[in-house]
């Protein structure tokens, strides 16, 4: 019997991705969103002292003074590899050189309010296996897609001069690809309705969708001493339905007696996601400043992955297939954990113009063995990040690098034991730059 099962099992990856998670313990995911931030690893949530406040913790934008502008973006690099044990050999993807523009505006209203808007991109995903079916495996990923923008107006109040809140909402608007060259599929409906052994001729999936939603978040910061910062932020998660288009192209004159089942088999039609929920999660952090040239900062962020037991979608010219309806009643079953990201950065001032960065970053992958897939092939990084930052007047610049280790690790998906899918130990790169001028 023959089923679609790459619809259900890849694009359900596809769509968690798809949702709205800022603060990811996932190295695919875009949570740079400040280059001073990067250079310390991302521990900012309880200093949040320049406009990026805005996206790791709006309450920071009580520190600044009068109108800040903050704009720049990040460049990442990473090309995981694979190895099959049912060809024996690696496959390398070719992912090049992603880029994300962040934007930040923070103005002083009054001696106790303050307004912010910003713009960043929280997830710019390519992986890119290549285009040639002779050299992927039975099925797997061609290329995936996934580009997402957040536009995130926001208040901050400060109560008195120790403690300060900031509210605001996030609106995201997500666009994605992906490409599957499939052959198992085609063997399975040719030697079960035809009883014929094919081994030759490829089906190609294009799936592109887009989607938006809103999503709350907010933030605490208090100054415990002196000496000591506390903060604390909140990503609400929100239901959003996504919605688009699933083309099928196969080899139409090839094999003449099975095209009838291959077109009837694999209509193209509308596809859209009910429900697929962005996940809550926490970040604390604890800052401690040590006079006018040293801080130091611990974050910690954890991510509720576990409320998405299910994805569930809608196809508007499904198969009828026993093996489909399981799915059909209640969504896609996907595994995926809650997890957390453990991040240490300090800061310091060399003098009033030029400052040093340096971070350490602790990534557990939500991802467990029985959901890996060449779509997203996540595993736990960890991250090694140095910056500087110099200010000339009114106008600074800030520049940071991180450098990643990936783990290796082995799919567990039931009944896909035989592809032996073996995710290979990575690095990945990332360079960020940004400017800011105060007025």
């Amino acid at each position: 019997m023959f089923t679609r099962l790459n619809v259900p099992i890849v694009f359900s990856f596809m769509v968690l991705f798809l949702i709205y998670h800022p603060c990811t313990g996932q190295g695919f995911s875009n949570d740079n969103q400040g280059t001073k931030a990067l250079g310390q690893g991302n521990a900012f949530t309880a200093r949040a002292s320049d406009p990026s406040a805005i996206w790791f913790n709006p309450a920071g934008m009580t520190q600044l003074k009068g109108t800040h502008f903050y704009l720049g973006g990040n460049g990442l690099t990473h090309n995981p590899s694979y190895f099959s044990q049912e060809y024996n050999e690696t496959y390398h993807s070719d992912n090049g050189f992603l880029i994300s523009p962040h934007f930040y505006l923070s103005h002083q209203f009054s001696k106790n309010l303050w307004a912010g808007l910003g713009f960043s991109t929280p997830i710019n995903y390519l992986q890119n296996w290549g285009d040639d079916p002779l050299n992927n495996s039975v099925r797997t990923c061609d290329t995936f897609k996934l580009a997402s923008y957040i536009f995130s107006p926001c208040m901050a109040f400060k109560i008195n001069e120790s403690i300060s809140i900031g509210l605001g909402v996030h609106y995201l608007m997500s666009n994605i690809e992906i490409i599957l060259w499939d052959r198992q599929e085609i063997e399975n409906l040719a030697r079960e309705r035809l009883g014929e052994t094919i081994t030759d001729y490829y089906l190609r999936s294009i799936y592109s969708l887009s989607g938006n939603g809103l999503a709350f978040f907010g933030g605490i910061q208090a100054r415990l001493s002196d000496a000591v910062i506390f903060g604390f932020s909140y990503q609400g998660g929100k239901d959003m339905e996504t919605k688009g288009t699933l083309d099928y192209e196969h080899e139409s004159t090839k094999y003449p007696s099975l095209d009838p089942l291959v077109q009837l088999g694999f209509p193209d039609g509308d596809i859209t996601s009910q429900g697929s929920t962005a996940v809550h999660q926490f970040t604390f952090g604890l800052a401690l400043v040590l006079g006018l040239k040293f801080e130091f900062e611990v974050n910690y962020n954890y991510k509720l992955w576990s409320q998405l037991e299910k994805w569930p979608y809608v196809l508007s010219n499904p198969v009828i297939d026993e093996d489909l309806e399981y799915y059909d009643e209640g969504g896609i079953p996907w595994y995926w954990r809650n997890s957390g990201c453990l991040r240490f950065g300090s800061e310091f001032h060399v003098n009033d113009s030029l400052d040093l960065r340096a971070g350490l970053s602790v990534s557990q992958s939500p991802i467990p063995g029985e959901s890996l897939t060449l779509v997203v092939p996540d595993s736990n990084n960890t991250g090694i990040h140095l910056g500087l930052g110099y200010r000339i007047n009114k106008l600074s610049i800030d520049i940071a690098y991180a450098y990643r280790f990936y783990g290796e690790r082995a799919n567990e998906i039931p009944n896909w034991e035989s592809y032996g899918i073996l995710v290979k130990k990575t690095q990945g790169s990332i360079f960020g730059i940004s400017l800011g001028l105060e007025l």
